[in-house]
This record gives C-alpha cells, structure tokens and sequence, in this order.
C-alpha cells in the first residue's frame, strides 16, 4: 500500500486536496509501483515563488515544483520508499487555465525519474504521460501532433 500525504492550509481547497490524492495513487498504482509514499503540497503563490526563488533562482510563482528524494537517503528496513515532494500552487494553475490532474502525472513522472531536459528524454516523458492519463482518465492537455 502506498502513502499519499495532501498538505494544505486553505480549506477552499478541500476538493482540490482530494483530487490530488486519488490522482497520484491511480499514477502509482498504472505504473505499478507499491509501498512508495509522496507528500503532495498545495500552496498559495507567495509560499510558491519562495520556494521557486530557493531552488531555481526564478523569483516568480510556478505551477508545479517537484523534488525527488536523494537515492542516498537512508530508510530503516521494511518501510515505504519516499519518492519526493511534489509542490502545487492551484492560484497559478487556474489562472493559466492548467489542469491540476494532468500536473499530478506530471510531477509523480518526475519523481519517478521521468525528465524534460533534452528532447530525448522529453519525448519519453510525453510518451509516458499520455498512456498513463489514457489510463487513468484524465486529459491530455495539448494538441495532438
């Protein structure tokens, strides 16, 4: 069984909170992968751009921010292995019309070691979001080429 954490402070964001969980389990449960555990966060944008500013010099809010955790961690034996964090700023998703689902899958890729750097592995990413959002129900966000 895997752990999910949903953290937030806004109860406006109920809904959203439970959405994010039941996402991230169909992510893991597609790729079939058990005893992980992720903590998802849901953030305003000022708590957002802090983080964004920290971690990537980029002094603005951003949609999501995804942290995966250091293979060197060490975990006591039998215990869930702790993919990362995933941070979430739904204030910035609805104002750019993005999907938070579709954003769920596409931070649980990357801490599931998926990438977008180069257009190699960008194209591997793309390949697995679509058939996990085929197979999980939600929907791909972009045109089809």
């Amino acid at each position: 069984m895997n752990t999910l954490s949903v953290v937030y402070r806004d109860r406006r964001l109920m809904s959203q909170a439970r959405l994010v969980r039941v996402v991230a389990q169909k992510v893991l449960r597609a790729v079939h992968r058990d005893k992980s555990a992720v903590s998802l966060f849901l953030l305003p944008s000022t708590a957002m751009r802090r983080i964004n500013r920290l971690w990537h010099h980029a002094d603005q809010a951003t949609n999501i921010l995804s942290f995966s955790e250091p293979r060197e961690f060490i975990h006591p034996p039998q215990t869930k292995k702790m993919l990362g964090e995933i941070y979430l700023c739904p204030a910035y998703i609805q104002a750019h019309g993005e999907a938070i689902d579709f954003l769920v899958v596409h931070g649980m890729l990357h801490l599931l070691g998926y990438d977008h750097v180069r257009q190699h592995d960008r194209l591997r990413m793309e390949k697995a979001e679509r058939r996990i959002c085929r197979a999980i129900g939600v929907a791909w966000p972009y045109e089809e080429e």
